[in-house]
């Protein structure tokens, strides 16, 4: 059974307990002069530790001076509350973090709050361990979720997108709003700038399918559900309005030629001009799709003009009935 020498002192006492388990004498004396207590001829200093196994702490674990808030001390505290504080010069770094036999730093805080982390050759790298969101989330000071972002790239934004000075149309900038009145992409142009493109849909090479513009309604997400095309341009230039290539609709191509289908109330306007304002009495122009055309002015062309020519002259020439017949039927032909 293990001995026990307890030396006693006015408020305690020293208690120096024995190891049924050690194999070798252990010897502990005081140098001649005083000074530090050695064991088997190393001195104990209370600063210095090596530990083989666990360490336990009910108290707080501190290494160099006890920083605090507010004060000028260098140090780190590990507190039995929870809680690590590091203090140190402006821009020296309160944590480093190497991969093994590797002396570049892929981790990094400083002082200042700047943080720095290397992964896979980025300079931020975020893993998330499930396509669900919630890799990188930012709240405003009212806890409430700003921006979401998954590990697989998608991200959802609740407030606005700017890039560049401005999204107001003031100064140069591209936006993406959302809010209640005022959705949609913003492109503002710099006035300053005569030859610059608000906005330039650009390919590196020249696809023969696809549209670099496309406005679709009865979205149900890309890839599925039922939508509804307003609006198409190709990449040579070619506009498509509705459901031109399966009902009602209109193209506009790119070397000059427009089509105008309209399958539904046949008798409606394919195409007409007003002037004065847009009532049905302001229409000068109409053509409908059953083929009707009204002309609320002349009409001039060159087929016309023959006709009234040889109308005229056949009429001046004509001595009896049998020639003024014939010389109208002549005149006719040129409609």
């Amino acid at each position: 059974m293990a001995g026990q020498i307890n030396i006693a002192g006015t408020s305690g006492s020293v208690q120096l307990f024995g190891n049924d388990t050690i194999v070798t004498d252990i010897n502990i004396y005081f140098p001649p002069a005083g000074g530090l207590l050695f064991a088997n001829g190393n001195a104990l200093e209370a600063t210095d530790g090596t530990f083989s196994g666990d360490v336990t702490s009910t108290g707080v674990v501190l290494s160099g001076d006890a920083p605090g808030q507010g004060d000028s001390k260098n140090g780190s505290k590990l507190d039995p509350a929870g809680y690590v504080v590091a203090a140190r010069a402006t821009n020296q770094s309160l944590w480093l973090g190497y991969t093994s036999n590797s002396t570049d730093v892929t981790s990094r805080i400083d002082s200042d709050g700047n943080i720095t982390a290397a992964s896979g050759g980025a300079f931020l790298g975020l893993q998330a361990n499930t396509a669900s969101s919630g890799a990188l989330q930012l709240f405003d000071d009212g806890d409430n979720l700003g921006i979401d972002m998954a590990g697989t790239g998608s991200a959802v934004f609740t407030g606005n997108i700017g890039v560049g000075e401005d999204t107001d149309w003031a100064l140069a900038g591209v936006g993406v709003r959302r809010s209640d009145t005022n959705w949609g992409i913003i492109c503002a142009h710099d006035s300053t700038q005569d030859t610059a493109s608000a906005l330039l849909i650009a390919s590196g090479t020249s696809p023969t399918a696809g549209n670099p513009i496309r406005i679709q309604v009865n979205h149900n997400g890309l890839g599925g559900g039922v939508t509804t095309d307003i609006l198409k341009i190709d990449w040579n230039g070619n506009a498509t309005f509705g459901s031109y290539n399966s009902g009602s609709g209109a193209k506009i191509n790119s070397n000059g030629g427009i089509f105008v289908r309209r399958d539904q109330d046949t008798g409606g306007d394919a195409f007409a001009i007003y002037s004065g304002g847009l009532s049905s009495p302001d229409k000068t122009i109409n053509f409908t799709a059953n083929g009707s055309g009204i002309f609320a002015g002349s009409v001039q062309a060159s087929n016309i003009t023959s006709f009234k020519s040889a109308l005229t002259t056949a009429v001046t020439a004509s001595t009896d009935h049998a020639t003024l017949k014939a010389a109208i039927l002549s005149a006719l032909a040129n409609l």
